[in-house]
Protein backbone atom coordinates (compact mmCIF):
# COMPACT_ATOMS: atom_id res chain seq x y z
CA UNK A 1 0.00 0.00 0.00
CA UNK A 2 1.62 3.42 -1.01
CA UNK A 3 0.59 6.06 1.47
CA UNK A 4 1.16 9.84 -0.16
CA UNK A 5 3.34 11.62 2.49
CA UNK A 6 1.68 15.33 0.97
CA UNK A 7 -1.67 13.38 2.36
CA UNK A 8 -1.52 10.97 5.25
CA UNK A 9 -4.13 9.20 6.21
CA UNK A 10 -6.27 10.42 9.00
CA UNK A 11 -7.05 8.93 12.21
CA UNK A 12 -10.06 9.38 13.85
CA UNK A 13 -10.91 9.03 17.23
CA UNK A 14 -14.32 8.18 17.92
CA UNK A 15 -15.83 8.89 21.34
CA UNK A 16 -18.14 6.47 22.61
CA UNK A 17 -20.85 7.58 25.63
CA UNK A 18 -19.19 5.20 28.09
CA UNK A 19 -16.13 6.87 27.20
CA UNK A 20 -17.19 10.74 27.38
CA UNK A 21 -19.27 10.26 30.86
CA UNK A 22 -15.56 8.31 32.34
CA UNK A 23 -13.21 11.51 30.92
CA UNK A 24 -15.61 14.57 30.77
CA UNK A 25 -17.95 13.25 33.91
CA UNK A 26 -19.51 17.23 34.95
CA UNK A 27 -21.82 17.84 32.45
CA UNK A 28 -23.90 20.79 31.66
CA UNK A 29 -27.13 21.53 29.84
CA UNK A 30 -28.13 24.60 27.70
CA UNK A 31 -31.40 25.74 26.24
CA UNK A 32 -30.11 24.92 22.58
CA UNK A 33 -31.65 27.98 21.04
CA UNK A 34 -28.51 29.51 23.03
CA UNK A 35 -26.09 27.33 21.51
CA UNK A 36 -26.17 28.55 17.95
CA UNK A 37 -24.04 30.51 15.51
CA UNK A 38 -21.76 33.11 16.94
CA UNK A 39 -23.26 32.13 20.33
CA UNK A 40 -21.50 28.96 20.00
CA UNK A 41 -18.26 29.78 19.12
CA UNK A 42 -18.46 32.64 21.69
CA UNK A 43 -18.58 29.41 24.52
CA UNK A 44 -16.08 27.50 22.60
CA UNK A 45 -13.85 30.96 23.21
CA UNK A 46 -15.02 30.92 26.85
CA UNK A 47 -13.51 27.59 27.10
CA UNK A 48 -10.72 27.96 25.49
CA UNK A 49 -9.45 31.21 26.94
CA UNK A 50 -9.45 30.02 30.70
CA UNK A 51 -8.02 26.30 29.56
CA UNK A 52 -11.07 24.45 30.74
CA UNK A 53 -11.09 20.86 30.09
CA UNK A 54 -14.37 20.31 27.11
CA UNK A 55 -15.08 17.57 25.84
CA UNK A 56 -14.29 17.88 21.97
CA UNK A 57 -18.07 16.22 21.21
CA UNK A 58 -20.95 18.01 22.31
CA UNK A 59 -23.97 16.48 22.39
CA UNK A 60 -27.94 17.01 22.64
CA UNK A 61 -30.49 16.07 24.81
CA UNK A 62 -34.59 16.17 24.45
CA UNK A 63 -35.80 16.98 27.69
CA UNK A 64 -39.81 17.49 27.73
CA UNK A 65 -39.41 18.43 24.60
CA UNK A 66 -37.14 21.06 24.66
CA UNK A 67 -33.92 20.74 22.91
CA UNK A 68 -30.46 21.32 24.62
CA UNK A 69 -26.70 20.97 24.13
CA UNK A 70 -24.79 19.06 26.36
CA UNK A 71 -21.13 20.09 26.92
CA UNK A 72 -19.03 17.71 29.18
CA UNK A 73 -16.31 18.69 31.40
CA UNK A 74 -13.42 16.88 33.23
CA UNK A 75 -13.45 19.14 36.56
CA UNK A 76 -16.38 20.23 38.36
CA UNK A 77 -15.29 23.69 38.89
CA UNK A 78 -15.05 24.18 34.88
CA UNK A 79 -18.84 22.84 34.38
CA UNK A 80 -20.04 25.32 37.50
CA UNK A 81 -18.35 28.19 36.04
CA UNK A 82 -19.59 27.27 32.54
CA UNK A 83 -22.93 27.05 33.49
CA UNK A 84 -22.94 30.25 35.56
CA UNK A 85 -21.95 31.95 32.37
CA UNK A 86 -24.38 30.84 29.73
CA UNK A 87 -27.40 29.77 32.28
CA UNK A 88 -26.89 26.22 31.99
CA UNK A 89 -27.80 23.41 34.37
CA UNK A 90 -25.69 20.63 35.87
CA UNK A 91 -26.73 16.77 34.00
CA UNK A 92 -26.26 13.60 34.71
CA UNK A 93 -26.55 11.24 31.79
CA UNK A 94 -29.40 8.44 31.97
CA UNK A 95 -27.69 5.14 32.25
CA UNK A 96 -27.51 2.52 29.62
CA UNK A 97 -27.77 -1.45 30.29
CA UNK A 98 -29.36 -1.11 34.03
Amino acid sequence: MFIDPNNPPIKQRILTDEAVNEGWPYQVIVPAYLCTGKQFFEQRNFCATRQFDLCGRVGSALIDETAYRVFCFAEKRHAKAFGQAYGGTSYLPPRRGI
